[in-house]
């Protein structure tokens, strides 16, 4: 499938950050997550080949970044296995 986008970008410059933390750890094993997520919302004017009958566009450019240690295996009787 092509999908065919004409658009003209309008935002207001506006930037959304989420960052997150987190751990998991079951018997010896330890999971570590880390990750960010930046994203920006805009509308748009134009056409896509992909979508007809619409009034309102609006679109978002993100980036995400995730990174995730383990330190061991976890077990069958960890993961429900």
């Amino acid at each position: 499938m092509t999908i065919t986008a004409n658009l003209t970008w309008t935002s207001n410059g506006a930037v959304s950050t989420f960052s997150f933390a987190d751990s998991m750890k079951c018997q010896s094993a330890l999971a570590h997550n880390v990750g960010t997520s930046v994203t920006t919302f805009a509308s748009v004017t134009g056409s896509t080949s992909a979508l007809v009958d619409v009034s309102t566009l609006t679109a978002s450019i993100g980036v995400f970044d995730n990174v995730v240690t383990v330190t061991s295996a976890f077990s069958s009787a960890c993961i429900g296995a």
